[in-house]
């Protein structure tokens, strides 16, 4: 498998990219992954690693947990879409980098809710897909909420730590009297 070397300038705001290869044209999100030196680039279905040196090696190279982390992480933010989401949205659904989520994405969006709506839907929406709350991390009020959920084994995103399992969390901010923030990643406790 052919090394390719990408050079392309890099910001907190993960920008869009275009590489031309022949006559094809596509674009790549650059991702960031294990430190802010390195980042994953998908290249029609094959990783490939960037560095800021320039210097890229292909996936084959990693290791095999490594390989897994890599291609599940790529599916985070397409498992996230598919979670329920309640009505009321608006402004539409922003895909955000988090780097403490799993995957290092997140969906974040404002719609027009009460916290304890909020808390029903997810917690009867999730649970109708498998999800199993984890009560003890539960907090409502008048503020928002804290909602935390184990997936079910469907949903094949493994930890890179044994000790630690993946988790569904969800968290609303109240922005106004009927308007909440809720914010929607996975991540490892």
């Amino acid at each position: 498998m052919p090394i390719y070397n990408i050079t392309v300038s890099t910001s907190a705001f993960l920008p869009k990219f275009n590489i031309a290869l022949g006559e094809q044209l596509m674009q790549f999100k650059l991702c960031q992954h294990f430190c802010s030196s390195i980042a994953i680039v998908v290249l029609a279905g094959v990783g490939v690693f960037y560095s800021p040196v320039g210097q890229a090696e292909s996936i084959r190279d990693r290791s095999v947990a490594e390989r897994q982390y890599i291609a599940q992480a790529s599916d985070v933010l397409s498992i996230l879409k598919g979670l329920p989401q309640p009505s009321g949205i608006t402004g539409g659904i922003l895909e955000l980098p988090s780097e403490n989520a799993y995957g290092k994405q997140s969906l974040n969006f404002q719609a027009a809710l009460k916290p304890e709506d909020a808390v029903s839907f997810y917690q009867e929406q999730l649970t109708a897909k498998g999800y199993a709350e984890r009560d003890i991390n539960r907090a409502t009020g008048a503020w928002g909420f804290n909602l935390v959920f184990d997936k079910p084994d469907s949903v094949g995103l493994a930890p890179t730590d044994s000790s630690k399992s993946v988790v569904l969390v969800l968290q609303g901010t109240m922005l106004g009297p009927d308007n909440i923030n809720i914010n929607v990643r996975f991540e490892e406790i």
